[in-house]
């Protein structure tokens, strides 16, 4: 996740397994190694209080991230659709409005609401565990170089963190626009508030299942105190890019990514990083497609997640940086692929021909592809690896009971609830096929 505050990689706590009864099911296509193109549905979603996104800009925007998951991936080739641009106002209003405040409720307890927040009595120990799930030595690079050496163990990192949290809330919360109106109001649901704040997109990602991918112009705050990624902190709690967890989405397993495109001149100055003048509104739209979507479709497309010590190469790499601007820079001057980022691309392509043999019902070959895909796949991945290997088994399971062959079906629903005992898809899919094998036989 960019975060000029991948989650990348953004990845939040709430994971949904199945479609709520709401969402539609994804049109989107996934491309397999003989189909060859993954079909990414995009919309565009506009706050007129910042610096305008244009269909020319969103143009421009995807075909610089197309063509940097081409050059540092090669896997799988990619194709956006059309891009539909809407108001802020507009899509958050036609999100399921029960179901969006229920997510809102329930993630309240973990929002930052007033900067008091950052005192709470079990925050630290939080934020540390949180962090502990880097190795230290490998969390260092994502924090300045003059703290470091003070960094001992995951507590001091978390301490660090926290009053770096804090100070970045001071500026959000005082930041103001030309026209003295406050970036982020006071109340949390207020409707000008809704679409910047870090909270408000992951719902709408939970509700929605119009897009893939959602692309906005406007500056959004991290307000999610139990998952604070360093390198989104140390650039100043700003969302620059995520994957969400997103039901209603099949083509990214039931995820969606999250770009945000703010930091042009002319937004609220103290919003903005030290080198963003050294962008005009072409160089943004460069750095917006190869910098950060092609950086999130990594996420989703690979499942790689943010790490900070694969090198300058890496476009994963999410260590300290003076600025997003900066690191965009750095990573311009060093071509090439990242040879660690390869054993991600390697279980991709296995994907591919699972993909492929699944749509040619296909399904021997299918089963024995199903085990080279969730053995392929590295234990550090974005996102979590039981519901991955789960997902993979349910698909399995699906085509089986299309097939009538209910016992092949049995067997992989239970590995997939053996990978993710709340897969609730499975859960359902398995009590179906149970009724088939225990229906009396006809005479």
């Amino acid at each position: 996740m960019r975060h000029a505050l991948h989650i990348g990689c953004c990845f939040v706590a709430a994971l949904l397994i199945a479609p709520p009864a709401h969402a539609k099911k994804s049109k989107a296509k996934t491309g397999g190694a003989g189909s060859g193109v993954v079909r990414i549905g995009v919309t565009a979603v506009v706050d007129d209080q910042f610096a305008p996104l244009e269909d020319a800009s969103v143009t421009q925007v995807l075909q610089n991230a197309k063509g940097t998951f081409a050059a540092k991936f090669g896997v799988p080739d990619i194709f956006f659709e059309a891009p539909k641009i809407v108001s802020a106002k507009a899509f958050f209003k036609r999100l399921p409005r029960d179901d969006f405040r229920a997510c809102i409720a329930r993630h309240e307890p973990r929002r930052v609401s007033r900067i008091e927040d950052y005192d709470r009595p079990r925050l630290q120990e939080g934020v540390a565990a949180f962090l502990s799930r880097w190795r230290l030595p490998a969390l260092l690079p994502a924090f300045p170089p003059d703290l470091r050496a003070t960094l001992k163990t995951h507590d001091d990192a978390a301490r660090a963190l926290i009053a770096e949290m804090r100070e970045a809330a001071l500026r959000a919360t005082s930041a103001r626009f030309e026209n003295g109106e406050p970036v982020l109001r006071a109340k949390l649901a207020e409707e000008q508030n809704l679409g910047r704040r870090f909270v408000d997109w992951l719902c709408a990602f939970e509700v929605q299942s119009e897009a893939d991918v959602v692309l906005t112009n406007a500056y959004v705050f991290y307000d999610l105190l139990t998952e604070p990624y360093p390198h989104a902190v140390y650039h100043g709690s700003r969302l620059a890019g995520a994957v969400m967890q997103s039901p209603g989405r099949t083509l990214f397993l039931g995820r969606a990514v999250f770009v945000s495109s703010f930091g042009l001149s002319g937004e609220p100055e103290t919003l903005l990083e030290p080198s963003h003048q050294t962008l005009n509104a072409d160089d943004r739209n460069k750095f917006v497609g190869t910098y950060l979507l092609a950086h999130e479709l990594g996420h989703a497309l690979l499942r790689i997640p943010d790490v900070y010590d694969h090198g300058p190469k890496c476009l994963m790499s999410t260590d300290y940086a003076l600025g997003y601007v900066d690191g965009y820079k750095r990573l311009l001057g060093h071509q090439g692929r990242c040879s660690r980022c390869t054993i991600y691309t390697d279980a991709r392509r296995a994907l591919q021909l699972f993909d492929d043999a699944l749509k040619a019902k296909k399904l021997k070959n299918a089963e024995k592809l199903a085990e080279r895909v969730v053995r392929r796949m590295p234990p550090n991945i974005d996102g979590s690896v039981g519901d991955f290997a789960a997902r993979i088994y349910t698909r399995l399971g699906q085509a089986e009971v299309e097939q009538r062959k209910w016992r092949a079906a049995e067997l992989y629903l239970r590995r997939a609830l053996a990978a993710d005992p709340l897969h609730t898809e499975a859960r359902v899919l398995l009590r179906r096929v149970h009724q088939q094998l225990n229906a009396p036989a006809s005479r």
